[in-house]
């Protein structure tokens, strides 16, 4: 919608700038209360639910799995998630030694994408 198109409707009635006052509070409302179930999760899921979420925008598959090749660097990915570099480390030499995924230095190969989606969608929280 134009910026003209909704100054000409709100002046219209103010019960549309009512109505469109409370739609983005209750949108703004449910997104708090998204970002904070998000929060409260386990790095580690936090960490699969983004994997995830690149494998299927950015991934291409292989032989060996889903590549991510998006040169995110650790320090880029424990922005994405809310965590500082050492424990993306910690998370990714996990999923290593599981034989879930491996990390490079410019991609992310996801080897066993259901263990990831599993791991994506666990309701665990921290305590």
């Amino acid at each position: 919608m134009s910026q003209e198109w909704f100054d000409a409707l709100v002046s219209e009635s103010n019960e549309y700038y009512s109505a469109f006052v409370r739609m983005v509070c209750d949108h703004l409302r449910v997104s708090i209360q998204n970002l904070i179930i998000v929060r409260n999760r386990r790095p580690l899921h936090r960490l699969a639910q983004e994997l995830c979420r690149l494998a299927e925008r950015h991934g291409r598959q292989t032989k060996t799995g889903f590549v991510i090749d998006l040169r995110l660097s650790q320090e880029d990915m424990a922005v994405m998630i809310g965590v500082g570099r050492q424990t993306i480390n910690r998370l990714l030499k996990s999923l290593e030694q599981d034989g879930i995924a491996t990390a490079k230095y410019t991609s992310v190969t996801i080897h066993n994408l259901e263990a990831i989606e599993r791991l994506s969608v666990s309701e665990a929280v921290d305590s």
